[in-house]
């Protein structure tokens, strides 16, 4: 027996307030993807807002003590057809542990962070176990790629151009040049 509009209606307002809540809750305790699927809304939260909010052509920050000059990766970087005043550079150990990482969130300008050797003690890292964790785990950073070279965070002018290359390829970063 189906209801009339009039039945239904309190129904329908009554279920939509319970899974409002549920959503709002499910968000707060960070259960909301399996709270989708169990819905059937599984595909909704498979959208990269992160990525919506910069553009190919943006800004690379690079992080991390080198063992590469900074003239040297952005000769690397523009090997790769990318523009050196596409790059910012944090390089020493002790300006790392005063940077403004959360100038990068949110932030249209910044395209990706490649990151090598960070301190631990940071300004920014909050309950985290580094500052590169608190990026990756927090929303609205850019994309967060460690360079590493057998298996060590580590920045060297081959991993940046592998880095560098792969992105450009996946069609992430734009050519400038």
């Amino acid at each position: 027996m189906a209801l009339g509009i009039e039945e239904l209606e309190p129904i329908v307002d009554e279920v939509l307030e319970r899974v409002r809540q549920d959503l709002l809750i499910a968000n707060r305790t960070d259960t909301l993807d399996e709270y989708l699927k169990k819905l059937g809304f599984g595909d909704l939260l498979r959208y990269d807002y992160t990525e919506s909010i910069s553009y190919p052509n943006g800004m690379i920050v690079v992080l991390g003590e080198s063992k590469a000059s900074k003239e040297h990766l952005i000769g690397v970087g523009r090997d790769c057809g990318l523009d050196k005043g596409r790059f910012e550079f944090c390089l020493s150990y002790e300006d790392m542990k005063s940077y403004p990482y959360q100038k990068l969130q949110y932030n249209a300008k910044y395209r990706v962070v490649l990151v090598g050797p960070i301190p631990h003690s940071t300004c920014s890292k909050g309950d985290f176990s580094s500052v590169i964790t608190m990026m990756e785990k927090t929303p609205g950073y850019p994309r967060i790629v460690r360079l590493s070279c057998n298996g060590e965070l580590k920045i060297t002018k081959s991993c940046f151009k592998k880095v560098l290359s792969d992105l450009i390829n996946e069609g992430y970063l734009a050519r400038s040049i």
